[in-house]
């Protein structure tokens, strides 16, 4: 694995100079951090969704450029999620589905694949 770089005081420069916009949301505030607000991107987009920490709304790579300039919001996270096929289970006998709900609850994609945030 590689060693990180260090990080200088000219790197970090814009980010202290853009702390004061930074926010932490509150009981009330509503934080988008499922869907962009301009398209239908979501965090399992390829580009992932960004999060502006000073107004909380999501949005993806493409309107990142004018989300940022027509807000003034200078500090972004990015959320970047992929789903991963749960394993099969040898050892699990599997049985039919006895019921309409059994066959949903089969089908679900949250019972079919584990949600993995991807380092970036």
């Amino acid at each position: 694995m590689a060693t990180p770089t260090p990080i200088t005081d000219e790197q970090l420069a814009p980010f202290r100079a853009a702390m004061q916009t930074i926010r932490t949301p509150g009981t009330y505030d509503k934080v988008y951090n499922d869907e962009c607000v301009f398209s239908f991107d979501t965090p399992f987009s390829p580009g992932g969704l960004y999060v502006s920490l000073s107004n909380w709304q999501g949005v993806s790579a493409s309107y990142l450029t004018s989300h940022s300039t027509k807000t003034s919001s200078p500090v972004y996270v990015l959320i970047k999620k992929v789903r991963v096929a749960k394993p099969d289970d040898p050892d699990k006998v599997k049985e039919e589905p006895k019921t309409m709900n059994d066959l949903l609850q089969a089908t679900l994609p949250e019972n079919r694949y584990d949600e993995v945030v991807s380092p970036h």
